[in-house]
């Protein structure tokens, strides 16, 4: 599972894990948050 895909399927978890994320990773979580959404009335 990418990380579009878990986005998108998640839930809440109250735990987390102690692994450090990528800078990339954090890079296209925030590319998709600020991308235009189409599908805006």
């Amino acid at each position: 599972m990418n990380i579009i895909e878990t986005i998108r399927a998640r839930k809440s978890i109250r735990g987390f894990k102690p692994d450090p994320f990528e800078a990339s990773v954090i890079r296209e979580i925030l590319q998709i948050a600020v991308a235009p959404c189409f599908n805006a009335t």
